[in-house]
């Protein structure tokens, strides 16, 4: 379902009547108070785990022979969605051969290559803490590398966009609209229904989406 789409669900499944709103974009009203959950809630789902399989993605940049610090926007572009790279996620493309580079953790990738002043052939790197750029060894040429990284949060603006996550969960975006909407629109009763349903499709999702998680779900009280 696309963002409109969802709205639209929302509304169904409160049992108010209509077929609104027939867009996203300047709602006004009732329509506003959905559109606006539906927003906040496929934000929340996303922001729910750092490590969604959904939300991870590759990229490949090149580096500059002696340049050492690659910045997300380097390696993105200026409307990346790297929200974090991925350790161990690093290959070296050269002489149309794959290479792994070791990651180290910062502390001890500093200690060791602070003060390196040759070009080598790239073997080691890590991400700086404070701003997530990638640092490594100081390359002699331009290679073309790839990593892994975990996207920041889509934000739904068109009537036409889709979220990212898997289309047999979208109904948890619903779930959670309803719940949300339970101050305003929706009845104390529904919002606890859709809570309780909510809860038991997320567990699907973990289990589905962080398999080496072990996942336990609880009512809601």
């Amino acid at each position: 379902m696309n963002y409109l789409q969802l709205c639209q669900a929302v509304r169904s499944r409160i049992g108010m009547h209509g077929s609104g709103p027939s867009t996203v974009v300047s709602p006004t009203d009732v329509e506003k108070d959905i559109v606006d959950a539906v927003y906040d809630a496929w934000i929340d789902i996303q922001n729910y785990r750092d490590e969604w399989d959904w939300m991870r993605a590759t990229e490949s940049f090149s580096l500059a022979a002696g340049t050492v610090n690659y910045t997300k926007t380097t390696v993105g572009g200026p409307s990346n969605r790297i929200s974090k790279f991925i350790p161990d996620s690093l290959w070296l493309l050269k002489d149309s051969k794959y290479s792994f580079l070791r990651y180290l953790d910062y502390e001890h990738f500093d200690h060791l290559h602070k003060n390196d002043t040759e070009n080598v052939v790239p073997y080691e790197y890590s991400f700086k803490p404070w701003d997530g750029s990638i640092s490594i060894t100081r390359p002699d040429s331009v290679y073309t590398v790839y990593v892994d990284y975990f996207k920041t949060p889509q934000k739904l603006a068109a009537n036409t966009d889709t979220p990212e996550l898997p289309e047999r969960f979208h109904n948890l975006i619903i779930y959670l609209a309803i719940e949300k909407l339970g101050a305003s629109i929706a009845s104390p009763s529904q919002a606890m229904e859709y809570a309780q349903t909510y809860a038991e499709t997320m567990g699907q999702l973990m289990r589905h989406q962080l398999p080496k998680k072990s996942v336990r779900i609880r009512g809601i009280a």
